[in-house]
């Protein structure tokens, strides 16, 4: 019988409730979560929202205008293809900061019928200097993401992260991870330019790194939607079709690691720390 380890939770950091520092940060860390997939990263940005609600960080717009120049002057983060087109990458930062606000703003207020349309959308491509012609917002491209803001205009999730996280991102981040192990038309491989391997899982990478955030008592927003989605996984049925797509996955990854399987491509929920019990009254 095997005796399953829970690690005892160090003492929670003080928490920052900023919500210029979280919109900073979810503006950045929305592309690493949805590698190159839009819809993936509407749905990321969905679930911190719905986290910082519950973290009671309030909401500031006035950040907008007050951090659009940074946002808009990134660079792109270590490992991505180069992109000689600068216009570009200043274009798509600049469309998915201002997107991002409207995104969090539809989710504090609950006023989700304010959420662009795709006139919409495309009018927001082009004030960010984007035209249809550069590759993230080609038609292929922005219809997708156009059905994805539109069922969060037409649907009332609440302020609840686990319906997005479980009902929306986990089985958009498996659609994701399955295209790099030789199912994606545009990227069947990931196209490194580290020389690693182009079909490592940047979703069970994260995963661990969010793990060992927890034990070390620096777990931010975004390490716990990781382990909601460890949880999810963990609890699985097998009738469920995200089950089927996950077991997909993994056979996929197999097939391109021979030598080292994987029984899974996340981490176990009861390997993060167990919270700590509530103060007593």
């Amino acid at each position: 019988m095997t005796t399953t380890t829970i690690h005892a939770a160090s003492p929670p950091r003080p928490r920052i409730s900023s919500f210029r520092r979280h919109v900073r940060r979810l503006h950045r860390l929305s592309f690493a979560a949805a590698q190159g997939d839009q819809p993936t990263q509407a749905h990321f940005i969905q679930a911190y929202a719905r986290e910082m609600i519950v973290d009671g960080v309030p909401l500031d717009l006035t950040v907008r205008g007050a951090l659009l120049d940074h946002a808009q002057r990134q660079r792109l983060p270590a490992g991505h293809l180069e992109v000689p087109d600068r216009a570009l990458v200043r274009a798509e930062f600049s469309f998915w900061w201002h997107l991002t606000l409207e995104l969090l703003g539809a989710a504090y207020t609950g006023q989700r019928q304010a959420l662009p349309s795709r006139a919409e959308l495309d009018g927001l491509m082009y004030a960010s200097g984007g035209n249809p012609a550069m590759s993230p917002f080609s038609p292929e491209e922005m219809g997708p993401l156009a059905r994805t803001i539109g069922f969060y205009r037409r649907t009332d999730l609440g302020t609840d992260p686990g319906d997005v996280v479980e009902g929306l991102l986990l089985a958009s981040i498996i659609r994701v991870e399955h295209g790099f192990q030789g199912r994606g038309e545009r990227y069947p491989a990931r196209p490194c330019t580290d020389g690693g391997d182009p079909h490592r899982s940047r979703f069970l990478r994260r995963c661990q790194a969010a793990r060992d955030n927890f034990r070390a008592s620096q777990a931010d927003v975004d390490d716990r939607i990781y382990r909601a989605l460890c949880r999810r996984l963990d609890r699985l049925d097998t009738g469920d079709p995200v089950h089927h797509a996950y077991r997909a996955l993994i056979e996929d990854y197999n097939r391109h690691h021979p030598d080292e399987p994987v029984n899974r491509l996340h981490v176990p929920a009861d390997t993060f720390p167990a919270d700590p019990a509530p103060a007593a009254a």
